[in-house]
């Protein structure tokens, strides 16, 4: 959060996931198994595009991730199933890109 009060901010898309094999391409944080979503503090990602990436057998975590990421306003919030890449059910959009000014003004 420091770094997003000092005006910086990922120039890619920011991976949340539940294992450090997910996105090591991208800016990321780890959800760990002991802690629940609505413990994570997700302000620093106010206005970024955030995509979780997750295996299968993380899918019940999910949804509640979703849940608390979009109260911060994302300009971007998607969801991958790495298990299911190349298969029509792996992607789901559940906040089509805005641009920054757009996102701020919501």
């Amino acid at each position: 959060m420091t770094i997003r009060q000092a005006g910086k901010a990922p120039v890619k898309m920011v991976i949340v996931a539940f294992d450090w094999d997910l996105g090591k391409a991208y800016p990321r944080i780890i959800i760990p198994d002991n802690l629940t979503p609505a413990e994570i503090e997700f302000r620093f990602l106010a206005g970024l595009p955030v995509q979780i990436t997750y295996r299968s057998k993380d899918a019940h975590r999910v949804d509640a991730v979703v849940q608390e990421v979009a109260k911060v306003n994302p300009c971007f919030l998607a969801t991958f199933a790495f298990d299911l890449a190349g298969t029509g059910d792996a992607w789901a959009i559940i906040k089509p890109y805005q641009s920054l000014e757009i996102a701020e003004a919501a």
